[in-house]
């Protein structure tokens, strides 16, 4: 993503392990296979960031669903991955101040 003539302008200067690691954390918690994540939630992390539009948010999950296609995940883990992710446009639109 952060090569991404789109979006990777978000991750400029940004520590990308650092996000790498806090993305998995957060999945890995919402996914109930892990205990604790001491992250921010969707709702603060991305307020110092210029505005997250639909478009950016879409993009990142044509990148994700991409990605997990390479992978070889199968078409269903696909679908309930994206849909997943889906569940967050609100909060991320409405608190990066969209």
């Amino acid at each position: 993503m952060s090569q991404d003539i789109l979006i990777g302008f978000f991750f400029e200067s940004k520590n990308l392990e650092h996000i790498a690691n806090q993305q998995t954390a957060f999945i890995l918690k919402a996914s109930h296979l892990q205990k604790i994540y001491t992250g921010l939630p969707p709702s603060q992390a991305h307020l110092e960031l210029p505005p997250i539009l639909p478009g950016h948010f879409d993009r990142r999950l044509k990148i994700l669903e991409q990605t997990l296609q390479e992978h070889k995940v199968s078409d269903e883990d696909i679908r309930n991955w994206i849909d997943f992710e889906k569940s967050f446009r609100e909060i991320v639109l409405s608190f990066s101040g969209y």
